[in-house]
């Protein structure tokens, strides 16, 4: 029993410290100017297809980027924790326009923007 319980804390130890020195991967560089609407999202989620859909017939530009990718998604946390939000669970779409971030805006706001 004692085995199987250090075996755990060391599992738990390893997992921890490879989330936060084992990720060996440039930072994504993006040369989008800050009145850039970004649409971070998963290509799955109903909410996010709504937004780009409403944000296409609207005529709107925006740049999606999908967070199944992981370097996507450590490069939106970054974002999200520097500006004090929670990335243990939140609601899709996040928008950032001139590094205002949102989770799960309305459209109406997302078009009021722009």
């Amino acid at each position: 029993m004692k085995n199987i319980i250090f075996a755990l804390i060391v599992g738990f130890a390893g997992y921890q410290l490879y989330q936060k020195f084992g990720s060996s991967y440039d930072p994504i560089e993006y040369n989008i100017s800050a009145n850039t609407l970004m649409i971070y999202g998963r290509d799955s989620c109903p909410r996010t297809s709504k937004m780009r859909k409403k944000l296409d017939r609207a005529g709107l530009d925006y740049v999606y980027q999908s967070i199944d990718q992981r370097e996507v998604a450590d490069h939106l946390h970054q974002m999200m924790r520097a500006d004090g939000l929670s990335t243990r669970r939140y609601e899709l779409p996040v928008v950032i326009w001139n590094d205002q971030i949102r989770v799960n805006p309305s459209v109406k706001w997302a078009k009021s923007l722009l």
